[in-house]
């Protein structure tokens, strides 16, 4: 998972970071979606572990199966982080040469299609544009 944009205050997450995508893999598949020099401006969505989103996501799979509430979450609370300061937010399994993410401007619509998918335990391969930053 990668956000691009204003820094949002995920920090504020508990055990999730953000790390600058430095690794050119990462930048590469992100400017196939955003312009290459949005790419460069994005962030890694990290756990406390230093893995990237991967322990989120399974997290909020198992929320389903615990019968958690989804919102509490560090994965939905990393995306209303994101929604409230406009960011772009792209989630996809690898592998990273993938062009098949689908793509949402509607934040609400984003989130449904997040959470559908968790439900059902598939990929989640999709990413959100803000329609003012596109």
């Amino acid at each position: 998972m990668t956000v691009t944009g204003q820094m949002p205050q995920i920090m504020n997450v508990e055990g999730v970071s953000l790390i600058a995508a430095q690794q050119t893999q990462v930048v590469k598949i992100v400017a196939r979606f955003l312009s290459p020099d949005k790419a460069k401006e994005t962030y890694l969505v990290a756990d406390e572990t230093g893995n990237t989103s991967h322990n989120l996501v399974s997290d909020a799979v198992d929320s389903f199966i615990s019968n958690t509430p989804i919102k509490e979450t560090r994965l939905l609370k990393v995306l209303d982080a994101c929604f409230n300061v406009s960011c772009t937010i792209l989630i996809w399994w690898a592998p990273l040469d993938r062009d098949d993410l689908v793509k949402f401007d509607d934040k609400e619509a984003f989130r449904k299609h997040v959470i559908n998918c968790l439900a059902e335990n598939k990929d989640i391969n999709a990413y959100y544009v803000p329609k003012i930053a596109q």
